[in-house]
């Protein structure tokens, strides 16, 4: 799923939703040793984290270092 650079891309449902309505959002979390990149096209950061989430099962909002809009 990662390169190795650890860094993936989220690919959204496609909804409709216009492409000006969407933003491009970065987390950035760590497991163990390794710090991984995950960028996600969503409407906001709820969304985008809810996507993260749910593609990150065994990840918790403790290992996250950072999220914001790119």
């Amino acid at each position: 799923m990662y390169d190795e650079e650890h860094m993936a891309d989220l690919n959204r449902e496609d909804d409709g939703t216009s492409i000006e309505e969407l933003g491009r959002f970065e987390v950035v979390f760590d497991v163990g040793d390794e710090r991984y990149y995950c960028f996600i096209d969503a409407i906001n950061m709820h969304e985008a984290l809810g996507q993260f989430f749910a593609q990150h099962e065994n990840i918790t909002y403790l290992n996250i270092v950072d999220h914001m809009e790119v």
